[in-house]
This record gives structure tokens, sequence and C-alpha cells, in this order.
């Protein structure tokens, strides 16, 4: 109980720090805050509170984009750290529901080989149907052109 509330304690202090940054426009500044909040989580195996804070700081007024790049992409390496395929695909939900392109699509593409391991073969291919690489311009064209022919 004491470390939940020491995560927490170290979490307020955080968003202190993330506000004044996030508000003076301070990128760097602001994208340390965030993804050490995230680091925090991760740290302390504390997934449902990960999960509350990527939503929680990705929809703060002004956030800036390179901050929620940033948190997206930190996120993404916890993926595969996690213990459960639950905890695995509601923080791959939770990060799906922020709309960063190219991580939003390789984490449709994750999403739909976990469904396609558990024989949801329709729902995976269903996932993949409803990414439009084609039309990222900052995807790499090798990247793009895996993806098209693993949506085929």
């Amino acid at each position: 109980m004491e470390g939940k509330a020491n995560l927490e304690a170290a979490i307020e202090q955080l968003q202190i720090v993330e506000k004044q940054m996030r508000l003076a426009g301070d990128v760097a500044g602001t994208k340390k805050a965030v993804t050490e909040i995230l680091q925090l989580c991760f740290e302390a195996k504390d997934w449902k509170t990960l999960n509350d804070q990527i939503t929680l700081l990705s929809k703060k007024r002004g956030q800036l984009k390179q901050a929620v790049t940033a948190m997206v992409q930190q996120a993404m390496q916890y993926i595969d750290e996690t213990l459960d395929l639950d905890t695995r695909i509601e923080l791959i939900k939770t990060l799906n529901s922020i709309y960063v392109e190219i991580e939003r699509a390789r984490l449709i593409r994750k999403l739909a080989k976990i469904k396609e391991e558990q024989g949801l073969i329709a729902e995976a291919a269903d996932l993949m149907q409803e990414v439009a690489v084609e039309t990222f311009g900052a995807m790499a064209k090798t990247e793009k052109i895996a993806f098209i022919l693993e949506q085929v």
C-alpha cells in the first residue's frame, strides 16, 4: 500500500512539472515529464495507472504533439513487457485511442497479430483493413509495402 502512495505522490509532483513545462511551451521539458510519469508506472508494474496516465496526459488542454508522440512511443516499448494477454490488449487499446499516425498503424498490426494467434482471423483481417497506410507520408516505403502486403 505504501508503494502505491509513493507512486501517486511522485506522479503528482511530475504532473505539476509537466503543467509548468506545457504552459511554457517547453517541448523537451514536457516530453521528459510525461515519459518519467510513464516510466514510474511501468517500474511499479501498475498497468491500470499507466493506462489512466496515458489517457489523462494526452487529453490535457494544449498538450504538445511532440510530448504525446514521445509518450506513445515509450508506452509501445512496454507492450511486450506485460505479463498477461488482457493487460497487453488493454494497453494497445489505450494507445490506439490516441491518434499518432504511424504508431497507431503499428499498434493495429500488433493487435491483429494477437487476434490471429487467438484464432480470430476475421477480426484480425477487419483490424488490418481499417488502416490506410498508403496515405502515410512519414512512414518508410519498406514498412508501408510490408503493411499493405499483410493487408492483402
